[in-house]
């Protein structure tokens, strides 16, 4: 078996008895519980050749926007448990304008939130803010990255599922929202609001690869 999920494992029982979640048309997903930036897992594990491409970087606890001092980064983003915090690696993204690629999956991310009736519509300010009620859900970047054999681009979406925002800077958390709040938790499994971020990531793995099936595609 390989590293983290692929797809020859999805949906079947895997290691620890555990039934591997779905990745949609993604060849494999690799999970991290902590890293300073998704986006910089993600180059890692592909110039090492430990990702299939398309596949995805999910990092539960980046801790990049809690940096102090000259790494820190100025009106930042803030997660941790309770954020979804993902970058997907796309082949054949090269002939998208670099706005168009963030508009689709602006539009993929969407419409997976809409799937969960949020009371409130969720929509994108360009170049880079999901917003919902005026307030920053989330955000998106995508930038090219090139291996020793291909071209790929990273799209990383980071999203307030249930992340606690106490915990976050005044300035952080006065402009934010959590999707969870705008939301009826008993349509999630098991009833529990814990159960989004996973179950928007599961519905976004679908999502986002039909949004940059085709470059022809407008």
């Amino acid at each position: 078996m390989g590293e983290g999920v692929v797809r020859e494992e999805a949906g079947k029982v895997g290691r620890g008895g555990y039934i591997a979640p779905t990745l949609g048309t993604m060849e494999q997903v690799l999970y991290f519980t902590t890293a300073p930036s998704v986006t910089e897992k993600a180059k890692q594990v592909l110039d090492q050749e430990r990702l299939r491409v398309p596949g995805a970087v999910v990092v539960w606890d980046e801790t990049i926007g809690r940096r102090k001092g000259s790494k820190a980064i100025p009106k930042g983003w803030w997660a941790g448990h309770g954020s979804l915090t993902v970058t997907f690696a796309l082949p054949r993204c090269e002939d998208l304008e670099p706005q168009e690629r963030l508009n689709r999956a602006a539009a993929a991310v969407i419409r997976v939130a809409s799937s969960f009736s949020p009371r409130v519509p969720i929509t994108f300010r360009p170049p880079n803010d999901l917003l919902i009620d005026a307030l920053k859900l989330g955000a998106l970047t995508f930038e090219p990255h090139h291996t020793s054999n291909a071209n790929i681009g990273l799209l990383t979406v980071r999203l307030n599922c249930t992340l606690d925002l106490g915990k976050a800077p005044p300035h952080i958390a006065s402009g934010a929202a959590r999707l969870i709040d705008f939301i009826d938790p008993l349509q999630l499994p098991l009833k529990k609001a814990g159960t989004l971020p996973n179950t928007f990531l599961t519905r976004l793995m679908i999502a986002i690869p039909k949004r940059f099936a085709s470059a022809d595609e407008r």
